[in-house]
Parts: C-alpha cells; structure tokens; sequence
C-alpha cells in the first residue's frame, strides 16, 4: 500500500486538550495528485469530458489533465457507470463501460467521443444512400429486387439445410 499523495501541513491542528483534531485534517479523499506536466484540455471535446469529471469527482476541472486516470483521482465502479452514461447522453454516442476500466482518460474517451461520431456519420451516409436509390426505384422495379433477393435467401436457407443433413 503506496499512499496516493502527501499533504505537507505547517502544523497539525489540536483540540484545546493539546491532541490531533482528526476532524480539522484535510481529508484523504479530497487530495488529487497533481504533476507537474498537467497537460490541458486540446479541443472542445476534451474540455466537456473534463467539465463531466470535474462535476462527478467534486474537483475543480482545471485540476484534472487530459491523461489523468479516473481512478486515481478518486472514481469508483459506480461512478464510472454514471460516467458512460453522462458522457453516452451527452455526445449521443455508445461509451462503453468497459473502456473506463482499460483506460480512463478524458484524452482516451474524448477520442471514444470521435469515433462513435465517425460511426453514426457513416450510418447516417449509408442511410442516406439507401433512402436515395429507394426514392429513384419505382414500385415494379423494387417488387423484382425484393423478390430476387427473396430467391437468393431462399435458396442460401435451402443449401445450409442440405449441408446440415
């Protein structure tokens, strides 16, 4: 067991017994290792995922680097489900909750972010394309292309039968 960080104190506080007021101690959960190379935030995307973290952490956002991990500055099981989702909703895109368990950073979920974008563009082209050849076809020629295709299916479920015999 390696402590996280050290807090240097000019003095200890004291009850007027002369002990160590426990109470008056800066609390071990609120402490965040902060390096030296804190890198910031490099676009807006970036920027939203730290103002999320800061938001479920309890810290101050320019506290947090884009490589910092979510564990380490004190997240938990719960709370990275809670961020999946947060960040799912926000950028309306999948966010695994397994990626905030392999590495969890604002940097790494930031180009989750781009990629679920990327994705839901090209299903967007794609869908697009297809409503496109749909308006062109008219109702004879895509009766014969569904039918066709009904043949092909048909025959395919046929031949794997066959084979399974």
């Amino acid at each position: 067991m390696v402590p996280a960080g050290f807090v240097f104190l000019d003095r200890l506080p004291r009850t007027p017994n002369g002990k160590i007021d426990r109470g008056r101690l800066p609390s071990a959960e609120r402490l965040t290792v902060v390096s030296g190379n804190r890198v910031g935030p490099r676009d807006e995307t970036e920027e939203e995922v730290l103002r999320i973290w800061a938001g479920l952490l309890d810290l101050p956002a320019e506290q947090i680097g884009v490589h910092d991990n979510f564990f380490e500055l004190g997240g938990d099981s719960l709370l990275a489900g809670r961020m999946a989702h947060i960040l799912g909703e926000r950028f309306r895109v999948r966010v695994p909750v397994r990626e905030v368990f392999t590495e969890a950073t604002p940097a790494r979920f930031a180009a989750l972010i781009a990629e679920g974008r990327q994705k839901q563009l090209g299903a967007d082209e794609e869908s697009r394309r297809i409503q496109s050849f749909l308006d062109e076809v008219d109702d004879t020629q895509l009766d014969r292309l569904l039918h066709a295709h009904a043949s092909v299916t048909r025959e395919s479920l046929d031949h794997s039968q066959e084979e399974e015999k």
